[in-house]
């Protein structure tokens, strides 16, 4: 199960850079590059989460004010994944109005303190969220659990090394898209 969580969004980062470097090289024929700019296309269409747009009964529907981008196109996923935001970027399928609303999103988020929770865990100031709930918008920086109260519990298996390797990743690779986003 976890392997097909993670399956999609990095074969939607394959498939960009393959449509990139298969422009650019002529390595792929027209119509193939076609065909996955439609796939890619398709899956970032059903992967948006609209505002107010209720994906499962067990969550509230978006209240973040605007759209997300979440994992797999599929009914479930109750939250905004920072990390899967990010490889999105590169499909150059995100429009401009939801890229600022998921930085945004993802500014606002960010531990602007250094935390202990309730269990014990740390999270460092500067830390930017593993995911972010969407029915009330509160940042969780502890993969395994939406439970805002509960987070960063003993026996979730997360440590602070990977709060931080998270952080290292999401921040660098956002920088880097970023600018080449609007710098190309």
């Amino acid at each position: 199960m976890k392997f097909k969580k993670f399956l999609l969004p990095f074969l939607l980062l394959i498939l960009t850079n393959t449509l990139i470097q298969g422009q650019k090289n002529d390595f792929l024929a027209p119509s193939d590059v076609a065909f996955l700019e439609q796939m890619v296309k398709d899956v970032m269409d059903s992967s948006r989460i609209y505002p107010n747009q209720l994906i499962s009964d067990d969550f509230g529907p978006n209240q973040t004010g605007g759209v997300l981008i979440r994992p797999g196109g599929r009914n479930s996923y109750p939250a905004f994944w920072i990390r899967d935001y990010v490889m999105s970027i590169q499909s150059g399928f995100v429009t401009q109005e939801e890229q600022k609303h998921m930085l945004l999103l993802t500014a606002k988020t960010q531990s602007d303190e250094f935390k202990y929770t309730k269990w014990g865990s740390f999270i460092p100031k500067g830390a930017v969220a593993d995911h972010v709930r969407i029915d009330d918008g509160k940042p969780i920086y502890f993969p395994g659990t939406y439970s805002y109260e509960n987070q960063g519990e003993k026996n979730g298996g997360c440590s602070l090394l990977f709060v931080i390797s998270s952080f290292l990743y999401k921040w660098l690779f956002t920088t880097f898209n970023l600018f080449l986003h609007f710098t190309l």
